[in-house]
């Protein structure tokens, strides 16, 4: 019953110390959760691209300090 209280916690951007005093539970629990939650997201991927897909360019800036030659 405390997993929806505890995905708020996630939302919230909460560390694995606060949620643990939040929901009354011992902070090794919700380290434990907070693997299981992100674990669980990269399963829900999609396989294959379908309908529409459109790509654009990626500007990628170049730093060259520390160069002695710079182009």
């Amino acid at each position: 019953s405390l997993w929806l209280d505890y995905a708020d916690c996630l939302l919230a951007s909460d560390s694995v110390r606060k949620a643990a005093n939040l929901l009354g539970v011992h902070r090794n629990t919700t380290f434990r959760w907070r693997h299981r939650f992100l674990s669980l997201a990269k399963t829900d991927r999609p396989h294959c691209l379908h309908g529409i897909a459109e790509a654009d360019e990626l500007y990628v800036l170049e730093s060259e300090k520390g160069a002695r030659h710079l182009t």
